[in-house]
């Protein structure tokens, strides 16, 4: 039962959040500040009505103007506070999910994405496919233009990769010089004709650091869910086409 409560009140503070996310801190304040005015009106004549007494033009003054004077600045400092805590723990939540450099996911959170894609898969008996993505030559782009340069093409890469993706993709930093697509809905051909899509598209970039041109390439390794298949087992298989595909020359998609 205590569980219970407890998850009843965190039920109730998410839906007053979102109702201050949605109207906002004033018109928020005044709100409650016109429901404590009612409720102090309401008890007021609820006492009048158990006494027998008659109701007083000063006691309903007093139930109104208590709450009008108390309750806004109290309210507005309540909810300011309660908006910036808000505002912090979403912040929490984006660096938890982020990668700081390229903006996209990252490794820990696209993780936790595949696996409820590939439970989805699974219960509608849908396609799910994955395309790891690695940087051609990255070492040498570093040794030659500085760590800086390097940043700048990953976050390029980056850029492209996730204005080119389909809605339903989702899109990540693997780590390294290492990015990862999962495509749902995606079946072997789908899959593979994206991947090369986006792997001629780098082709064709050309970085600009320091007014000079770098010209980037990439090796994607590609595979596809197969029946009662594990996440590891899947990202193995496409770890191991990338590998083929960098053995085969680079700049190149390689099917599982």
């Amino acid at each position: 039962m205590k569980h219970l409560r407890q998850g009843y009140n965190h039920q109730k503070i998410h839906m007053f959040i979102r109702l201050l996310r949605k109207i906002g801190i004033h018109w928020l304040t005044w709100l409650i500040t016109c429901s404590a005015i009612l409720l102090s009106v309401a008890i007021t004549m609820s006492v009048y009505t158990v006494s027998g007494l008659p109701p007083s033009k000063l006691g309903i003054y007093i139930a109104i103007l208590a709450p009008a004077t108390i309750a806004p600045l109290f309210n507005y400092v309540t909810l300011t506070l309660l908006a910036r805590l808000d505002q912090k723990e979403q912040q929490m939540r984006e660096l938890s999910t982020i990668d700081g450099l390229t903006q996209v996911y990252n490794r820990r959170h696209i993780v936790e994405v595949a696996e409820q894609e590939r439970r989805r898969a699974f219960r509608l008996n849908h396609p799910l496919s994955v395309a790891i993505l690695d940087v051609d030559y990255f070492k040498n782009i570093n040794d030659t233009y500085g760590h800086q340069g390097g940043d700048e093409v990953l976050k390029e890469i980056a850029f492209i990769c996730k204005q080119n993706s389909r809605e339903i993709d989702h899109f990540a930093r693997y780590g390294g010089e290492e990015f990862i697509y999962i495509l749902p809905e995606a079946d072997a051909q789908t899959a593979f004709l994206f991947a090369e899509r986006i792997r001629t598209l780098l082709a064709t970039t050309k970085v600009i650091y320091q007014a000079k041109q770098i010209i980037v390439t990439a090796s994607i390794g590609v595979a596809t869910l197969s029946a009662d298949e594990s996440l590891d087992a899947l990202l193995l298989r496409a770890d191991q086409a990338l590998y083929k595909a960098k053995d085969r020359g680079k700049n190149m998609t390689v099917m599982a």
